[in-house]
């Protein structure tokens, strides 16, 4: 992918919004997150504005890496450029903060979901349960299932099965 910017370049070509974003997502799942960091820093150069398809892919490659601290800098980067984070931005910044075990900054997330009109749903309830649970904080799942319940949420079969 870097060689297909290098050589539109070169020649004079211009890449459109939709063969940047194939790229990153591309890299991303082949686990190239660092890589497809560059497409996006290509992206920005070449005039076109990342939206949260773009961003989530990449934040899910970095989280994917184990890199959070990468994948929280670019939900930052995003919100400073007035895109909007989606609920599968904070569902993969907190699956990626309850693997480190960072359980604290994951209910921020949940916040910060809540003061943007965002709703929690049953997969963000589910990485929060399953990421309590690994982390042995089992009280807490069961508190925070509870409380799913009690506001509606309707646990699917994934939920049951955590």
């Amino acid at each position: 992918s870097i060689h297909v910017m290098k050589t539109a370049d070169e020649k004079g070509g211009v890449l459109d919004y939709f063969t940047y974003s194939a790229m990153i997502n591309g890299l991303c799942k082949e686990g190239k997150a660092d890589e497809a960091a560059s497409v996006l820093n290509g992206m920005v150069k070449g005039g076109h504005t990342p939206n949260a398809h773009v961003y989530n892919a990449l934040i899910n490659g970095f989280v994917g890496a184990s890199k959070i601290e990468d994948a929280i800098r670019l939900y930052h980067e995003m919100e400073k450029t007035h895109c909007s984070p989606t609920v599968v931005t904070y569902n993969t910044l907190m699956n990626g903060l309850c693997k480190a075990e960072r359980f604290g900054e994951a209910y921020d997330l949940v916040r910060k979901m809540l003061e943007k009109g965002l709703q929690p749903d049953v997969i963000t309830i589910s990485i929060l349960i399953k990421g309590l649970c690994s982390g042995h904080k089992e009280d807490m799942a069961f508190n925070l299932w509870n409380q799913g319940i009690t506001k509606g949420l309707k646990p699917d079969v994934q939920m049951h099965n955590i």
